[in-house]
């Protein structure tokens, strides 16, 4: 996420690196004009290459506020009691910096029961995302087939890779799935026939191109008194097959227990949906450029999420608590 300043009068300021702003200001103003998603209004685009040369810039736009989705699914929480005792035994013992009740007392919350997302908090905020992606999703398309940023322009992505790459743009669905299978690394090339297999059902298949803002990890999120106040950073939006917003959503919730159960309360895409996408993403997220998922075992290509009893596979949470006893998951759990 690239730096973004508040200024007066409700504005912000937005610094935009390695990819020119006009990509991110497009998307939010197609956004604005062609559904009612809360986005920012753009006023202003100035472009300025970097030293490195690397196009650049920055976008003057409205200031949403609300809070990220990360810290609001924090402050909706059901904890045990049993868990809320060992918590604050853990409080009491950091405080007092006695080692032993420090051992014993973190000894003791490791057997407790994990805090679990409080899922009568979605009714509204669930209504929310389900009406936005549908709007999204029923914005006609340029080409029926094509997949590409707005425009044509470059995909910009940033799937299974440190640093945003430009991707495409594809004249066909079925190539930009050939070019997503053809990054698979060398160190997983022994794997090729078993991905193609699990390829094969979801190639097989012609998607919808729809509008997709492809990068919803927690923070491009806002919410606000239990709704949707925005959804920000439109950088890596594009047309892709009807699928990809939902791996992606997967994507940035790889062991984070409580985000996945915020999702899958909300289902925003309806019940048990694109279960073979999901397959065959999940397996190249494991063989794939710099690899997002450290998998345990290099040929295993199973996905936990399509597992029974799938959100709690393989998960692992921590809760710590400051001393003004305001509960704080530690970053990567959310």
């Amino acid at each position: 996420m690239s730096p973004v300043t508040k200024l007066p009068f409700s504005l912000a300021l937005k610094s935009v690196l390695a990819v020119s702003p006009r990509v991110e200001a497009d998307s939010t103003r197609f956004v604005r004009e062609h559904t009612s998603v809360p986005v920012p209004e753009i006023f202003d685009v100035v472009e300025s290459a970097s030293g490195n040369g690397l196009p650049g810039g920055y976008i003057v736009m409205s200031w949403i506020d609300g809070e990220p989705l990360g810290d609001w699914i924090g402050h909706h929480l059901f904890e045990p009691p049993e868990t809320k005792a060992a918590l604050d035994q853990l409080d009491a013992a950091m405080i007092s910096g006695d080692s032993t009740a420090l051992t014993e007392a973190i000894a003791r919350a490791q057997t407790m029961p994990h805090p679990v997302f409080d899922v009568s908090s979605v009714t509204q905020i669930g209504d929310d995302f389900r009406r936005a992606f549908a709007e999204l999703r029923s914005i006609p398309p340029p080409d029926s087939d094509a997949v590409s940023a707005l425009g044509g322009r470059p995909l910009n992505i940033i799937r299974c890779t440190v640093i945003p790459r430009q991707f495409g743009p594809f004249q066909s669905q079925q190539a930009f799935k050939a070019a997503i299978l053809s990054q698979v690394s060398l160190d997983s090339a022994h794997l090729l026939p078993d991905l193609r297999r699990i390829a094969e059902p979801v190639h097989a298949k012609r998607h919808r191109i729809v509008f997709t803002h492809a990068d919803l990890h927690p923070g491009n999120i806002l919410v606000k008194d239990g709704r949707l106040a925005g959804i920000i950073d439109w950088e890596r939006a594009g047309w892709y097959p009807e699928y990809w917003e939902y791996t992606m959503i997967e994507y940035h919730m790889i062991n984070r227990r409580l985000l996945q159960q915020f999702w899958d309360a909300v289902e925003p895409f309806g019940a048990d949906v694109y279960r073979d996408e999901l397959a065959l993403e999940w397996a190249l997220w494991t063989t794939t450029g710099d690899k997002a998922i450290p998998n345990p075992s290099a040929d295993e290509l199973i996905c936990p999420r399509l597992v029974e009893g799938a959100g709690q596979h393989g998960n692992k949470y921590n809760v710590l608590r400051s001393s003004t006893s305001h509960r704080v998951a530690v970053p990567g759990t959310l």
